[in-house]
């Protein structure tokens, strides 16, 4: 199995296929999110200030799925600030 950074370079764009999400952390570091193929594994790397991975996970579909529907649940239910 290849290892999540490698995986990360094989995510292709455009024409219908999973594209990668990237997100700028407060403190510095970025959060890559992206999947191989649709209704697949969701891959979640944590990178430091200057590039260098730091943590990869991998989340199964139905859990990703899950952490979606309790966010849903959890904002319509008044706890905007997600305090748990």
């Amino acid at each position: 199995m290849r290892s999540a950074g490698t995986k990360a370079k094989s995510a292709k764009q455009g024409g219908g296929k999973p594209v990668k999400m990237i997100f700028e952390v407060n403190n510095g570091r970025r959060l890559e999110v992206f999947q191989d193929r649709e209704d697949d594994k969701v891959y979640l790397i944590t990178r430091d200030s200057k590039g260098k991975e730091e943590s990869h996970e991998t989340i199964q579909p139905g859990d990703f799925v899950t952490m979606l529907n309790w966010y849903r649940y959890q904002k319509e239910n008044g706890n905007t600030n997600l305090n748990f």
